[in-house]
């Protein structure tokens, strides 16, 4: 209902502050009270947090299973920066099978969402040709949508491209753009 919705936006808050040291010092504990507390009237966002809490071994010892199981609940939610590590856990095989088609499919889910890392993974992986076929078009279409997002490392990728003329022509004046 909305007063839960309220009330897990207001946890949510309390996490950040506290994950981030704004207006207290810094305390992972207490963050993680609080977005579990969010979680469990079903936030997004705490779910994210905590995924990534779990990922990277805040406050809790790393678990990517945990992780996991966190940023597949908030993907149910189409929350497109946990659709994305989903895809990074994949593509790296980071705890689980590493699986390049699976990853794909989440980067381009959470890029359809409007999520600019997916979009730089996408452009990376089909630079590369992992998990897709190498398609350097593909590469810069999806490296200029992240960089109209204004993403910084796709801004940098695309003004390199251009002015290198790494697969496309040197075009000095969309270097500098």
């Amino acid at each position: 209902n909305e007063n839960d919705l309220n009330i897990s936006i207001v946890f949510v808050n309390f996490g950040i502050l506290y994950r981030d040291g704004i207006f207290a010092q810094k305390n992972y504990y207490k963050s993680i009270e609080f977005f579990e507390k969010a979680a469990k009237l079903n936030n997004p966002d705490a779910m994210f947090n905590l995924g990534t809490f779990y990922l990277n071994g805040f406050g809790f010892n790393k678990n990517y299973y945990k992780a996991k199981e966190f940023f597949e609940l908030a993907a149910m939610q189409n929350h497109s920066e946990a659709i994305n590590q989903l895809g990074n856990l994949y593509y790296s095989g980071q705890g689980i099978q590493q699986d390049y088609t699976k990853a794909i499919k989440l980067y381009e889910r959470a890029a359809a969402l409007n999520n600019k890392f997916s979009m730089v993974n996408l452009g990376n992986s089909y630079f590369n040709g992992k998990g897709v076929l190498q398609n350097n078009e593909k590469a810069l279409k999806y490296y200029e949508k992240a960089a109209e997002l204004d993403e910084p490392s796709a801004l940098l990728i695309v003004g390199n491209m251009y002015s290198l003329g790494q697969n496309v022509s040197i075009d000095n004046k969309k270097a500098i753009e």
